[in-house]
């Protein structure tokens, strides 16, 4: 694979691809996220601005959807869920207390953290049966957005050992047996070998 295009400091914009399938439902999400420090450090009055997801695009099969524009919104919502889970997000507890009081200071995604281009598709129906939809947008999202950053910033992938050569993986400092949980926080790139 070639390896993504390196920009000043090391940053680029990248896409990468989620896909998950739970309760007869299946998603696949694509998106694109600019980690360029022009990106990275734009001034948002009182914000945590970082890294964004430039677009989106999600394909949702519910088997039977009773409300297709109630899951086309559900899928957004997972969407909008993700970027905050992969970049911003966390909890912090010192002496047993959350550090986070409110939603002012847990960095939660903000209308200047969404996709300013996003599309959902809903397939057509596949079965008389509906599968449900719940939280179905939000891990694909999330793992595209990972995937996404970690091309962007040159972070090392994790993958199966049964996809990776045997000389990538021993380069690979985060190698472990696939699935692996992903990262909370990342921050910068890796350094070059």
């Amino acid at each position: 694979m070639t390896p993504p295009p390196r920009e000043r400091g090391g940053f680029s914009l990248c896409q990468g691809i989620g896909l998950y399938s739970e309760y007869r439902g299946a998603v696949a999400t694509l998106v694109e996220i600019d980690c360029r420090p022009e990106t990275v450090n734009r001034k948002v009055r009182d914000a945590v601005t970082g890294p964004r997801v430039t677009r989106a695009l999600m394909v949702v099969d519910a088997g039977f959807a009773i409300n297709p524009p109630g899951l086309d919104t559900q899928m957004m919502g997972g969407l909008n869920d993700a970027p905050a889970m992969a970049l911003t997000s966390s909890l912090h507890i010192k002496n047993g207390i959350p550090l986070e009081g409110s939603w002012d200071n847990y960095f939660y995604t903000r209308q200047w953290n969404t996709p300013p281009e996003l599309r959902v598709v809903v397939m057509p129906s596949t079965s008389d049966k509906p599968s449900g939809a719940g939280e179905l947008g939000v891990a694909p999202a999330f793992a595209a957005i990972a995937c996404a950053y970690a091309r962007a910033t040159a972070r090392c992938r994790r993958a199966s050992r049964s996809t990776m050569a045997p000389s990538a993986s021993s380069r690979c400092p985060s190698n472990r047996p696939h699935p692996s949980p992903p990262p909370t926080v990342l921050t910068a790139p890796a350094e070059e070998p």
